[in-house]
């Protein structure tokens, strides 16, 4: 049972934090326009675990062969056999300072690649012998990787915890089950110092690290706040449509949209026995939707359709209703 269980979750985890990310094209932009829609996180946690931001007293003139050359040498480190990750993020932290915004950016984007691409390995490991059942012993709700590294007694536990957090990954308890997840928050500390799409990226991409917009098919956050995500996911793909992580926020805004229009299995929009609209949901959009020019949003645009619909049919699913959405937001199962 644990062995399906492990395999399903895990391949979960790839495919969601892995969406297309290997369609990189054009150079990411070098404007730095940050998005409205993208509101500030909680302040991101250093790969130090100092709460401060990178030193920038050392910060210097360095000229571009020289920056050339740190680039060169950190895509081969990345390049070289064994887990380089507590390597390369300490990498960064010695040289983002003195990096234009488009090398910092390439830094913080192959990172993410090597993150991703070591995932599996590294999610492998925490089931392995009784791994899973140790950390459930120990982990309470809540618990950051630091909080259950500290609590750890069994040497074995604490180097794979250890390890898995200097290379850049967070604990990510998903029905019962215990997995590595790249922890955004982290890269997200450089992001001011990249190009404008990949701050705007990684600050959208730390928001989900920070917290979860869904967790055991159940909204974890406001119906409000989802749809803040799916505006800013929106904004990055008109503002950044060369991105090299545009097909990623694409799927990301598809994610997202499809979720404000339906909810989730455990928080549906329109309840399974009455169907009428989660009354949070309605209060949020209807807010949402006031005084703002839905036309410079489609999002905005179709959910003020849907809206002014469901208003007519007192926020019940009706049969055309139903139609409607499906209209508007169609559900791909392919």
């Amino acid at each position: 049972m644990i062995q399906m269980k492990k395999s399903k979750l895990i391949a979960a985890l790839i495919v969601s934090t892995a969406m297309v990310l290997s369609a990189c094209g054009d150079k990411s932009d070098t404007t730095s326009n940050n998005s409205k829609a993208v509101q500030e996180n909680n302040p991101p946690a250093q790969y130090d675990n100092s709460g401060e931001a990178p030193d920038n007293s050392s910060a210097g003139e360095v000229t571009e062969s020289e920056q050339d050359r740190v680039v060169a040498e950190f895509d081969a480190l990345l390049q070289q056999e064994g887990n380089k990750l507590p390597e390369a993020f300490n990498f960064i932290k010695k040289h983002v300072d003195s990096l234009t915004p488009e090398r910092v950016s390439h830094l913080l984007l192959s990172v993410e690649d090597a993150q991703i691409a070591r995932l599996r390995s590294l999610a492998d490991r925490f089931y392995e012998g009784n791994t899973q059942e140790q950390i459930a012993k120990i982990y309470e709700i809540g618990d950051s990787l630091d909080e259950v590294i500290g609590k750890a007694t069994d040497e074995k536990l604490k180097a794979l915890l250890t390890e898995t957090k200097d290379s850049g990954y967070q604990l990510d308890p998903t029905e019962g089950m215990f997995n590595p997840d790249p922890n955004y928050r982290i890269l997200a500390a450089y992001a001011d110092k990249a190009t404008g799409d990949v701050t705007d990226y990684m600050r959208l991409k730390a928001k989900e690290s920070a917290e979860r917009s869904l967790r055991d098919a159940a909204l974890v956050v406001g119906w409000d706040e989802l749809l803040n995500r799916t505006l800013a996911a929106e904004d990055f793909t008109k503002q950044y449509p060369d991105s090299q992580r545009i097909e990623e926020m694409k799927a990301m805004l598809t994610n997202y949209t499809t979720t404000v229009f339906y909810g989730v299995n455990n928080t549906p929009l329109f309840g399974y026995d009455n169907k009428q609209m989660d009354p949070d949901a309605q209060k949020a959009y209807e807010s949402a939707l006031k005084g703002v020019d839905s036309e410079a949003s489609p999002v905005l645009g179709d959910l003020k359709t849907f809206m002014d619909a469901a208003a007519k049919d007192k926020y019940k699913l009706t049969e055309s209703l139903e139609q409607l959405r499906g209209e508007l937001a169609p559900l791909n199962y392919e």
